[in-house]
């Protein structure tokens, strides 16, 4: 995902925020951060429920199907019209689930609102994971990307939270995801840190701590 000159930028563009802040910035960039294999499984389900009735709507005959499920079994006619349906249901989930596993169909069944969460939650644990390293009261800023879901997070501890403008990490994210979108993920992350790095050294500025978190960014 990264080059090895764009790590080497990423690390000096924090080095340069962090030495105008006591604040800490990290920065994670993931792949994916999620393979969304549930999204097939929950589009088939939803045609298996849905098409059987609506077909039988517009006058699909199911005689042929039944018929042949009564000439296999010795129930009554409703149990073979019971088969027949079942067996159309389960026709129409094995195609959606087919075609909605295609990873380009995926991509576009799959919800913003769906993948924003998930980035979030990614996004959150590793934060917590970070915050273990810093004392309690440090300012820490984590830039967390994921180049193939194409979302960006920028989250803060409270005490960064109480100090800054508000909406000033959603309108970095934003930025720094239009230049990513312009100009590459590298560029996306620098100019991200550059504006944490502003904001930090607004409401925190250097006191000469000890850095807490590696400057090279963070592959998973």
């Amino acid at each position: 995902m990264l080059s090895p000159q764009d790590h080497q930028r990423i690390a000096d563009a924090v080095t340069a925020a962090e030495a105008k802040t006591s604040g800490e910035i990290m920065c994670v960039v993931a792949d994916t951060v999620s393979d969304y294999q549930d999204v097939p499984i929950g589009w088939a389900v939803t045609a298996a429920l849905l098409v059987p009735p609506v077909l039988l709507a517009a006058g699909l005959p199911l005689e042929s199907v039944a018929a042949a499920a009564l000439r296999w079994s010795s129930g009554s006619v409703l149990t073979a019209w019971l088969m027949a349906y079942v067996v159309v249901q389960a026709v129409v989930f094995g195609i959606v689930r087919w075609i909605v596993g295609l990873p380009a169909v995926r991509r576009r069944l799959t919800g913003r609102a769906a993948v924003r969460a998930r980035v979030r939650r990614a996004a959150h644990s590793h934060f917590v994971g970070a915050l273990t390293l810093v004392k309690p009261d440090q300012p820490a800023v984590l830039i967390f990307a994921s180049e193939g879901d194409r979302q960006l997070e920028i989250l803060a501890n409270p005490v960064i939270d109480a100090a800054v403008r508000p909406g000033a990490w959603a309108a970095a994210a934003d930025r720094a995801v239009q230049t990513v979108r312009d100009k590459g993920l590298a560029d996306g992350l620098v100019l991200a840190i550059e504006l944490c790095g502003a904001e930090l050294h607004t409401a925190f500025p250097d006191d000469g701590a000890d850095n807490a978190l590696p400057n090279r960014a963070a592959e998973i």
